[in-house]
């Protein structure tokens, strides 16, 4: 299964204490997968665009090609539809694009309903074979504050978060839930400052029974802001 938190934003001028931190995201059920190639087309919300990128440069384009915006270290404001992102070399860039509408900021109880990502369920073979789909998830979450996603897991499923970039300090908690009981696992992903380019956070959960996790991510800005999953 993958989901994508690929992680952003809403707002870029506000003052320091109401910053807001974009972050994207990459969900898999089994392993991470890392896609390929200079030129991508995502299928974006309203939102705003942060790229961040050392001694090289990225774009954001429209569908009919028009270009939003270029250049090493930008935000920028979109509207929903298919955009393409280019980079010089993609290695050298990190970057947050808003893939989802605003996410919830309150955790539910463990009898409350609450919508999953519908994400993918990889086998092992199609993560060696390099086949798995991944489901990326962004948002943008003010100093402080919550942004909340959850994932439908099994026993014996291993999930795999993959933080793919975050524009300031950045918490994300596992709560497990199966319907009658709430569980705080001691798995968690902390980054102290903004994400750097290159750099891996990830994290491994295995499953041991049927249930839905949530997991809360709350920024901790101070000059920094933006992230994505």
């Amino acid at each position: 299964m993958l989901f994508l938190n690929d992680l952003k934003g809403d707002e870029v001028t506000a003052p320091i204490m109401g910053r807001v931190t974009w972050w994207l995201a990459c969900m898999i059920l089994v392993m991470p997968v890392v896609a390929a190639g200079q030129s991508y087309v995502y299928n974006a919300s309203d939102g705003e665009v942060w790229f961040d990128c050392d001694n090289s440069w990225a774009n954001i384009t429209t569908e009919d090609g028009s270009l939003i915006e270029n250049g090493s270290d930008f935000t920028a404001t979109i509207q929903k539809g298919n955009h393409t992102v280019s980079f010089e070399e993609e290695t050298k860039c990190q970057f947050v694009i808003p893939v989802n509408g605003d996410l919830p900021n309150q955790r539910p109880s463990p009898t409350e309903s609450f919508e999953a990502l519908n994400t993918n369920i990889c086998s092992q073979a199609e993560y060696v074979d390099d086949s798995c789909s991944r489901h990326l998830v962004s948002g943008n979450v003010s100093d402080g504050n919550n942004d909340i996603f959850a994932v439908n897991v099994s026993n014996g499923q291993l999930v795999s978060l993959a933080l793919n970039a975050a524009s300031s300090a950045l918490d994300i908690d596992v709560h497990f839930q199966n319907g009658a009981n709430e569980v705080k696992l001691d798995d968690e992903l902390s980054i102290a400052l903004n994400t750097s380019i290159g750099e891996t956070n990830q994290m491994l959960v295995p499953i041991t029974e049927e249930g839905e996790f949530s997991l809360p991510c709350q920024a901790h800005i101070k000059e920094h802001y933006g992230w994505q999953v």
